[in-house]
C-alpha cells in the first residue's frame, strides 16, 4: 500500500487530479484481467461489455469539458449593468 500511495502523491503533485481519478476507474478491469491470467478464470460475455463500459466511461471522464466556457460569458455578459 506504501508504494501505491508514492505513486498516487506523485501523479497529484504532476498531473491533473481529475484525470487521476478518472483514471481510477480502470482499477476494476486490472483486477478482472489480473484473475484471468493468474487464475485462468475464463471471462464471459457480459464481463467483457462490463470492461468496455469502464474504459469508455474512464475517457469521458478524462476528457477536459470546454463547452462550460461560452454558456458562462453569456451569462456574464447578460448580467453586466
Amino acid at each position: 500500500m506504501g508504494i501505491a500511495f508514492v505513486f498516487w502523491s506523485r501523479a497529484v503533485a504532476r498531473g491533473s487530479a481529475a484525470r487521476l481519478g478518472a483514471l481510477s476507474y480502470l482499477t476494476p478491469l486490472l483486477s478482472t484481467l489480473c484473475v484471468y491470467f493468474a487464475l485462468g478464470k475464463p471471462i464471459t460475455g457480459a464481463t467483457w461489455v462490463g470492461m468496455a463500459l469502464i474504459v469508455g466511461g474512464s475517457a469521458l471522464g478524462a476528457r477536459p469539458w470546454r463547452a462550460a466556457a461560452p454558456r458562462r460569458r453569456a451569462l456574464d455578459a447578460g448580467s453586466a449593468p
